[in-house]
This record gives C-alpha cells, structure tokens and sequence, in this order.
C-alpha cells in the first residue's frame, strides 16, 4: 500500500485560454452560462471533486485572468487552484500550464478541456490509473458510424471502423515526459490539437481506455444549447 510520502501526485491542467473562434468569436464559450455556472467551471469541479487529484491549473485567455477568479470561491477549492494566463496557440497554453504544476511538485498530469462540462469522476480516475500503470493515457470512444472519403461529393473509399477511435480528454502522462514532449513539439513547431498527438511525435506509447458520448466537447452555440437540454450531467 502507498504512504503519504510515495503517492504520486496528480495534477490537472484545465485548457480555457482558447479564443472560441468555431463558436462565433463574440465571446468566450468557456465563460457561457451552463445551468448557472460558467461551462469551464463544471470541469473545474470534477477534477477537484475527484480523489487523487492535488491541484488544478486553469488556463484562460491572455489579459481575462480576472473573469476566471470564480474558481477560486469555490468551497475549499481555492489552495488547490492556481489560474496562469495561457499562450497563442492550444500548444503554447498547454505547455504554460504544465510548467505551473512542475512548479507545484506534481508527478503526472492531465489536461482536460474546458469545453466538456460533462466529464466525470470515473473518467478522471480511469485515465489517471491508466495514466501512472502505463506512462501516457487519454479517454476516447470507439467509432460507431461508417466513414467515408468522400472527393467532390462523391464517394472514393469506405476507411474499416474496427480501429478507430474518437479521443477525448483528459489525457494524462508523466510529467516531465509531457512536458518533453510539448518541448519538442514547440521547438519543432509541430502544432496539434491534443496530447496524444504530441506524445505520439515524441515516440511516446498511449494507453486508451473507454470515455463516454456525455462527455462530449462545445465547439459551436447548437452544443452549448444541447449541453443546457439536460441530457447530461456531471458525476
């Protein structure tokens, strides 16, 4: 059994700094109203709620650092939150916010993002585990629908859907071997839209295991609206 002293400590990065660009560009997403709480505020509270989790790093927009304060009045929350102010692309962001929890004596990361409300605590804990038993892991679902590669509207090939996944985060690793990676990944400008991906560059192996449809991502206004349809909720 683990003591105090050789828990590893896990730490979350919760990317907020994107400019919602896909959801129209007038306004924040992550700050949208979602059932009374700002939508970045729901991730928030699940990795807080989650045990095992020691911190949360919250990256928000470059010069919107106040309009995230909100988290830090969270009930009991506030020693375990740290807001740093993120990059201009995803990458950049990222790679800030893992920097903080080096900062604060975290073993392993994760980085979720924003954008899914509706993670929940038996996801957190899955890609954790899975994270610190084999080095690097993210949530994803199978694919269910036959895909297609379709040029000028007509149809080249049907892609087998038996080994396709769709990724969804968190995503977890050791982190000094994610923030290599993100290094790597800078130094290279070699840009990508998740942390599997710049593992991946870096010849990092990632273990997956089992998401869930709730736990989808609000890219545009039609999802924000689903997300308040209550179909969903956290934990």
């Amino acid at each position: 059994m683990s003591t105090r002293e050789d828990t590893p400590r896990v730490g979350v990065v919760i990317a907020a700094a994107g400019s919602s660009t896909r959801y129209g560009g007038a306004a924040f997403k992550q700050l949208e109203d979602l059932n009374g709480s700002p939508l970045y505020l729901h991730s928030v509270k699940a990795a807080l709620n989650t045990p095992g989790i020691t911190h949360v790093v919250i990256v928000v927009p470059i010069g919107h650092a106040a309009a995230f304060e909100e988290a830090k009045r969270l009930q009991g929350g506030h020693s375990r939150i740290t807001i740093v102010q993120g990059g201009a692309l995803r990458r950049d962001s990222v790679y800030l916010g893992l920097l903080k929890l080096r900062d604060l004596g975290m073993d392993y990361a994760l980085v979720h993002d924003a954008a899914r409300a509706f993670v929940t605590e038996e996801i957190i804990i899955d890609v954790m585990e899975a994270t610190i038993e084999f080095g690097a892991a993210i949530a994803a679902i199978p694919v269910v629908d036959t895909l297609k590669i379709v040029s000028d509207g007509v149809i080249d090939a049907t892609i087998p859907r038996e080994s396709l996944w769709r990724a969804q985060t968190p995503q977890g690793a050791s982190l000094e071997v994610l923030l290599e990676a993100y290094h790597a990944a800078i130094t290279q400008d070699f840009n990508a839209t998740d942390e599997a991906s710049v593992l991946e560059h870096a010849g990092v192996a990632v273990h997956v295991v089992l998401g869930d449809e709730s736990n989808f991502k609000v890219t545009y206004p039609e999802d924000l609206e689903r997300a308040r349809g209550g179909m969903f909720e956290n934990g």
